[in-house]
């Protein structure tokens, strides 16, 4: 049985240049987030309108952009 995951193009974000960083990738309603040191290992699940909940949650908690 293949993985949810094969196949999804992951991305990071280009401020951080070492593989230390979140990596984030799409397909259809779904959003994945995986540790870019262990992209065979685990990661989250979350629907779009739940990334979107979850990335203004991120960007109440702190002055940096997120």
């Amino acid at each position: 049985m293949a993985s949810e995951t094969e196949g999804l193009l992951w991305r990071k974000s280009s401020r951080s240049p070492s593989n230390d960083c979140v990596e984030m990738a799409c397909r259809d309603d779904w959003r994945f987030l995986r540790d870019s040191k262990m992209p065979d290992g685990s990661y989250l699940k979350f629907t779009a309108v739940q990334m979107a909940r979850f990335l203004n949650f991120l960007r109440s908690q702190t002055s940096d952009p997120v």
